[in-house]
């Protein structure tokens, strides 16, 4: 059998919509997502919320989801976009690592929680306002005080507080961390899978340089995702295909980067937190330090993102 020009470029045409078809059908809604239901967070996050009590900052762009105990935001959730099914709004859950983004802890120690002393959100339910004294490792006390505000174009503000509660001795903190966030690549919020997952870290150093750092699975790739030692940085933030977190601050601090593969879906997934480092920050007898923090949760959009 002869196959003529016209028949070569019919049979081209139609193995470019069998490949890229189904995947533009999809993005649309077009195609049923029931067969990979499995691989959304969205609908994980939507069967196992958290404890009550819980905590929620939201306007029309997004919610604020908060742990008071733990003292970190559980998931950030986006009314506006939808999951593959079009069942879920997009939810950047954050209990893939177990840490949950603005938690504060010391990568050294343990820290305890003795009592909660405020918790309270403004009328408006732009503000949430979280003390809790902990005691550390070693039996020191400090109060912690977290402060969120949720602004427009998917930013937030955040301010943490360390007041010593011991008016004679001093409180060390070996390595302390302020963590960001954490983000999956795009297929776990969605269930709709891409691709080219485009997953990575972004990193500005105090000396200028830009760091991009991919994020996948293979071997080489965990191998060139840590920056050591940990440089200053302006600001840090990771990205997948259509969402990201960034991290600034009003002060430069030392870059936090972790890396957990993620093996509860039908492949390997790694997810990556993001968040500012301190070490052997130290904190007088009765003294009182803050540090304040601007974080951006949400879609790729160049002119919120500037």
């Amino acid at each position: 059998m002869k196959f003529d020009k016209e028949t070569f470029v019919f049979i081209a045409i139609c193995i470019v919509i069998l490949i890229v078809g189904k995947p533009i059908a999809r993005h649309f809604g077009l195609v049923p997502q029931v067969a990979e239901r499995d691989v959304s967070i969205a609908v994980w996050a939507a069967e196992n919320k958290p404890a009550e009590p819980y905590r929620v900052l939201k306007n029309d762009q997004m919610a604020l989801t908060f742990e008071p105990e733990k003292g970190k935001i559980d998931r950030i959730t986006f009314p506006n976009y939808l999951n593959s099914t079009r069942e879920y709004p997009i939810d950047l859950y954050q209990g893939l690592t177990g840490v949950g983004a603005f938690s504060v802890f010391d990568a050294a120690d343990s820290w305890e929680l003795v009592k909660i002393e405020a918790d309270r959100i403004d009328d408006e339910q732009k503000t949430y306002t979280l003390s809790r004294r902990l005691c550390t490792g070693s039996g020191s006390e400090f109060v912690l005080t977290q402060e969120w505000k949720l602004g427009e174009n998917y930013q937030t503000d955040c301010k943490v507080t360390f007041r010593n509660a011991d008016a004679g001795s001093p409180i060390v903190f070996r390595n302390l961390i302020v963590n960001g966030g954490d983000l999956a690549p795009w297929a776990m919020y969605s269930g709709d899978m891409v691709r080219i997952p485009s997953h990575r870290m972004d990193v500005l150093t105090t000396a200028g340089k830009y760091l991009d750092l991919k994020a996948g699975v293979k071997k080489e790739d965990e191998a060139g995702f840590f920056v050591v030692p940990p440089p200053q940085v302006e600001w840090a933030g990771a990205g997948n295909k259509y969402f990201a977190t960034l991290l600034t601050a009003d002060k430069p601090f030392t870059l936090y980067q972790n890396r957990f593969l993620y093996h509860g879906l039908k492949e390997k997934n790694v997810v990556i937190e993001v968040g500012a480092q301190y070490p052997n920050f130290m904190l007088g007898p009765g003294a009182e330090q803050s540090f304040d923090f601007r974080a951006y949760y949400g879609p790729k959009v160049i002119s919120f993102l500037k």
